[in-house]
């Protein structure tokens, strides 16, 4: 695994301030990081459900 892949999976399950400062890096490095490599990770999904709040549910029927 990379350096940049294990400083991203870092930041999955801890802050990007966290994991800066746990390899002494820059907070803007980590988010570079983290924001360049991301999307190469993601996986498109048909959605089944679509969740709508009260708020949002509220404001759609004032209209």
């Amino acid at each position: 695994m990379s350096f940049r892949s294990e400083i991203v999976k870092r930041c999955h399950s801890r802050s990007i301030a966290g994991v800066a400062c746990e390899y002494e890096l820059p907070y803007t490095t980590v988010e570079r990081r983290l924001y360049t490599h991301t999307p190469e990770q993601l996986i498109e999904e048909q959605a089944k459900h679509i969740c709508v709040d009260k708020f949002a549910f509220m404001n759609i029927t004032l209209l």
